[in-house]
């Protein structure tokens, strides 16, 4: 006789009966004094009685016990009637991941082998891989990787292979617009690099759109502003690309602020000038973000500069030209000024060497030891200077909220401002682009030249080899003579008639002497300023109109452009 267990004690989901033994169940029909000497019957199905469809049950008999097996100890063989015997399983097939990568099919490993020679540019591999076939080439020149939609074309075209790109193009019959997951065309793809200007210009050639947009709205001439590529912006626009284009993601940028944010002076340059319609500095995206404002936000001063000459001319008069009412970011800059200073009592005490003193700048074209540089002023071709008091940089304050476009010195703190810093400390500027950039510039930053009247082009970055002798106390009896003749010339007083003409003269000459005798050096602080949101630009809507002073611009029409003021 067969003991019945509970299934649920068995799996040890139940807790035990309190008495500890064992229930016997008798089948029906059988003796109750039947001994149940065995262990419980397994729960296995195997050995459990095989049944049918029918709800009659066959049950062994009587004197007849069924072979139990714990579950823990191994399936015994089972022993069973041959009349009961099931039907032969089928081997079971395993579902899970082999941990061996499948074959790859011949064809992937074509279209792998066709992909690496038109990036490496192997033009006889990749005929040799194509065939002589047309459609067998047509084919795989335009078959797209099912992953990115890469084609041969766009890896030929993205590694500048123009070799490639024309046998793909001529012979094989490459679509020259077809688009990649990210809708980027073989054009886009060459117009990321300056160097893969000829593969540029092939696909222009062939009439590649020029305007064609990707998934995030970046054109070709996007591509090439960003990388710096004044050819490749020369030839886009040329080719009839939209020079006014918002794209990206978020506020939008044009061509123009992609190469202002990258301080690309060239294409700056073009694109304000040589268009039969030039790019409009004054172009807003949807933050209210102009070029002027990206150059600014990564410290391309020289860009900010080139910006303003062109923005200045859209005023009646370049005084009136604030970059503070028609920007929401702007660089503030301040001079730190010095002059070699050789007095007698400096080389006195120093040894017979002069040294560089801001209290020895001399009563002749005197300058104060810091200045501000106005903004604005640079866009009317020449600096206006502020001189700052003894805190110097730190002198400078930002606007306030009841003249929220002019700066004040002397304030402390940023309560009430309609500005902030955007960085917590002054930083030196680099050597400008327009200025002679040697190998070794000075480490500090200065800047050098005879004389504060210098024009820009004639500052050095690096010291003269003849001011560091002078600095090691070489030379400095015979310079020092040459500054006091220079002197004595130009103050020489010579008869009031005849010799009035050549005293002039020679005082003239002798103030140029004296200029070029004395080296000055100029260090270039900078911190960057950003308008608050709340604190509007002078635009006004619906009439979209700019009102700064006396000036207005009506309609957002300037010189012949158009643009709607945003803000």
């Amino acid at each position: 006789m067969a003991s019945f267990v509970d299934p649920l004690q068995s799996a040890g989901l139940a807790p035990p009966d309190e008495d500890e033994d064992d229930e016997v169940f008798v089948y029906p029909g059988a003796a109750e004094d039947e001994p149940a000497d065995g262990p419980a019957a397994s729960t296995d199905p195997l050995s459990q009685p095989p049944t049918t469809s029918s709800t009659t049950t066959t049950t062994p008999a009587a004197n007849e016990e069924e072979e139990f097996r714990y579950p823990a100890s191994p399936t015994p063989p089972r022993t069973l009637t041959p009349e009961l015997d099931p039907e032969p399983e089928e081997p079971a097939i395993s579902t899970a991941p082999s941990s061996l990568p499948p074959e790859p099919e011949p064809d992937s490993e074509k279209r792998r082998a066709i992909q690496r020679a038109a990036l490496e540019g192997d033009l006889d591999a990749l005929k040799a891989l194509l065939g002589e076939d047309s459609d067998d080439k047509f084919g795989a020149a335009n078959e797209a990787d099912a992953r990115t939609g890469v084609t041969v074309l766009h890896a030929a075209a993205g590694r500048g292979h123009l070799r490639v790109a024309q046998y793909l193009v001529e012979e094989c019959g490459a679509i020259v617009d077809m688009e990649d997951k990210e809708g980027e065309t073989p054009l886009l793809r060459a117009s990321h690099t300056p160097a893969h200007l000829p593969t540029l210009l092939y696909l222009l050639a062939t009439l590649a759109d020029a305007r064609h947009t990707d998934n995030d709205g970046w054109t070709a001439l996007h591509n090439a502003a960003s990388a710096g590529s004044e050819d490749g912006v020369r030839a886009l626009v040329q080719a009839g690309a939209d020079i006014e284009s918002l794209g990206g993601t978020g506020g939008g940028y044009t061509a123009l602020m992609n190469a202002a944010s990258k301080g690309h002076l060239s294409v700056l340059s073009y694109l304000l000038t040589d268009p039969p319609t030039p790019a409009y500095p004054f172009t807003r995206n949807r933050f209210g973000t102009t070029a002027y404002s990206l150059a600014a936000s990564m410290l391309h001063l020289a860009a900010c500069d080139l910006l303003a000459r062109h923005e200045s001319p859209l005023f009646p008069s370049p005084s009136t030209y604030n970059p503070l009412a028609a920007h929401q970011t702007v660089p503030v800059v301040v001079y730190e000024n010095q002059r070699l200073d050789m007095r007698l009592k400096t080389l006195l005490g120093n040894g017979g060497k002069p040294r560089w003193s801001a209290s020895g700048l001399g009563r002749d074209g005197r300058r104060a030891a810091w200045e501000l540089r106005m903004p604005g002023s640079e866009g009317a071709g020449g600096e206006a200077l502020r001189a700052l008091g003894a805190q110097g940089r730190d002198d400078v304050g930002l606007p306030g909220l009841e003249d929220p476009f002019e700066l004040v010195l002397g304030s402390k703190g940023e309560e009430g401002k309609a500005w902030f810093w955007l960085s917590d400390t002054w930083q030196p500027l680099p050597p400008s682009p327009f200025l002679d950039t040697p190998t070794d510039p000075d480490p500090e930053g200065w800047l050098y030249a005879p004389s504060f009247a210098a024009p820009p082009h004639a500052w050095r970055s690096a010291r003269p080899a003849h001011l560091d002798a002078l600095l090691a106390g070489k030379g400095v009896g015979g310079f020092k003579t040459a500054q006091m003749m220079s002197g004595q010339v130009s103050g020489a007083k010579g008869p009031a008639t005849a010799k009035a003409g050549t005293t002039a003269a020679a005082k003239g000459k002798a103030n140029g002497a004296q200029e070029e005798k004395y080296w000055v050096r100029r260090r270039r602080w900078v911190r960057v300023a950003q308008r608050r949101q709340d604190i509007t630009l002078p635009f006004a809507e619906p009439e979209r109109t700019m009102e700064m002073g006396s000036f207005c611009l009506s309609n957002g029409k300037v010189n012949g452009h158009s643009h709607e003021w945003d803000d």
